[in-house]
């Protein structure tokens, strides 16, 4: 695994590298003082993880997730608590106080390796067309084509076709995980659509067949990102 560290402090930066060193399939490809720095890094040299500080200057840890266009697996290491809250909203792996024990990277890092055995299964199903859900005792396979959008009700998940929706018990993070990115996009915590679907988007609403999607503030820099906007 790939790895970069993002922290202005450079004793924290250490502490990590030291940890990375002593993980055998860790590699380091970068640490960084600054977003701006870790920015330009990540244009032409993607990576599996970054450990992530999140109070910095000019662009803060939460900033520079949200100007990422692709987010590699995320690692926040902080010195506040207060901060978890944000690792359910960017999805993050596992955050870490300062000072990091060396049992805390170790799980996290555990966690992480979970996630990309995830990532390689998915990787496999986003090279075919179609996708097989359960719709009650029966294994019904979707043409990702026919997809229009995904909707989160509770525990389940209803995909919305042409013919009909189907409910599946399961989450949206477990189906997005599924789905081709280059076909498909988060753009609320409860809603993933077909970016060749979308009809029209007005302020913060998308519209698939009438039906009004709504667009988070916290996505709707990735959405636009996503389309071609002349």
């Amino acid at each position: 695994m790939t790895c970069l560290i993002l922290d202005d402090n450079a004793l924290a930066r250490e502490v990590i590298k030291q940890l990375v060193a002593q993980t055998s399939d860790l590699i380091l490809a970068a640490e960084c003082a600054s977003s701006h720095e870790a920015l330009d890094h990540l244009k032409g040299n993607p990576v599996d993880l970054i450990f992530l500080d999140i109070e910095m200057p000019e662009i803060s840890g939460l900033d520079f997730l949200r100007k990422l266009q692709k987010r590699p697996i995320i690692i926040i290491v902080s010195s506040h608590e207060k901060y978890a809250v944000y690792g359910y909203e960017f999805n993050v792996a596992d955050y870490l106080v300062k000072p990091v024990r060396p049992d805390r990277f170790i799980s996290a890092i555990e966690k992480v390796r979970g996630m990309l055995d995830v990532k390689n299964q998915a990787w496999e199903v986003q090279n075919k067309d179609f996708i097989f859900i359960r719709d009650n005792s029966v294994l019904q396979k979707i043409n990702f084509g026919d997809i229009l959008w995904l909707e989160s009700q509770g525990d389940y998940v209803k995909v919305h076709t042409p013919d009909r929706p189907y409910m599946v018990h399961t989450t949206l993070k477990s189906i997005e995980d599924k789905l081709p990115a280059q076909r498909f996009i988060r753009v609320h915590r409860s809603f993933i659509v077909s970016l060749e679907k979308i009809d029209r988007i007005e302020e913060n609403l998308i519209y698939i067949k009438g039906k009004a999607i709504p667009v988070s503030d916290s996505y709707w820099k990735t959405v636009k990102n996503s389309l071609n906007i002349i």
